[in-house]
């Protein structure tokens, strides 16, 4: 995630540097004011201070146009840096405060809302590559409700903490797949569900993506597992219906009847011992 990291630079002590321009009643009133520094002033005065509308430039390279109250920067204007880094928007006591839009040199932009100087409430972030954000910012941060898109169109919808998926949410693939349920640091991580387009889904614990722990997985076709679940296969115990009505409980490894088990039958019959590669070994 990208923030912008420049702030603005604030304003000039009227008596030091020199002023042209107009006078009024003795003091400033329309003109140019460059300071000891080299911050030059172009603009309103009100009772010899700084206020109005004016253009403000800094010798670093950095340039402010806009309203100023007090010598502050206040009201709606545009301050713009050297490395081609730019706001637009409202400024209260020198900083971005209210609406507002940043743009970075390499077309990153952010339109929201600010306070204090940071993104904070709620605004849009586009990358340069596409990707967009849209939600709530806590100083600085994508935190809370937001949605994440991404330009092949697979997008997130749900909680950010530190921009990274965090808490309850939902992702969708462009392919149709999709996933309703925890998040960590980014990871499809606590319990979730995941529905492939097809209409296969699985219901259970996640680490990282996949499938690990307890869960269900329901085929479209009808045949279902219960049970564990390692590296997103059924491995462990388990129990797996059959659209035929037979039902096997026991061991699997990698989705095979492997180990101790018994299959029951529809007519009440049952075989129960040892198999091996989803053979019954007796």
């Amino acid at each position: 995630m990208t923030y912008y990291s420049e702030t603005p630079r604030e304003g000039i002590s009227l008596p030091d540097g020199t002023f042209k321009g107009v006078l009024k009643d003795g003091k400033p009133s329309w003109g140019t004011l460059t300071d000891l520094y080299g911050i030059i002033y172009e603009g309103e005065f009100q009772d010899g201070k700084i206020q109005g509308k004016g253009i403000m430039t800094f010798p670093e390279g950095q340039r402010y146009e806009g309203d100023f109250v007090n010598e502050k920067f206040e009201g709606s204007g545009m301050y713009t840096w050297p490395n081609g880094n730019r706001y637009e928007g409202q400024f209260a006591n020198g900083k971005f405060e209210g609406r507002g839009i940043y743009t970075w040199a390499n077309g990153e932009r952010y339109e929201g809302d600010f306070v204090n100087g940071e993104q904070h409430g709620k605004g849009v972030f586009t990358w340069s590559d596409g990707c967009c954000y849209e939600g709530d910012y806590d100083h600085g941060k994508q935190t809370g409700k937001g949605v994440y898109t991404q330009r092949d169109g697979e997008y997130y919808r749900g909680d950010f903490v530190d921009g990274l998926p965090s808490g309850r949410g939902f992702f969708f693939w462009a392919d149709g797949d999709r996933y309703e349920g925890d998040f960590i640091e980014g990871k499809r991580t606590g319990k979730g569900v995941f529905i492939h387009k097809g209409g296969d889904c699985y219901y259970g614990d996640f680490v990282e993506g996949i499938s690990h722990g307890k869960g269900i997985y329901i085929w479209t076709d009808g045949e279902r597992y219960e049970g564990d679940f390692v590296n997103g296969q059924c491995t462990g115990k388990g129990v797996f219906f059959y659209k035929n009505g037979n039902r096997y409980e026991g061991d699997f490894v990698n989705g095979c009847k492997e180990g101790y088990g018994t299959m029951y039958y529809p007519d009440g019959r049952y075989d129960t011992g040892r198999w091996h590669d989803d053979n019954f070994m007796g």
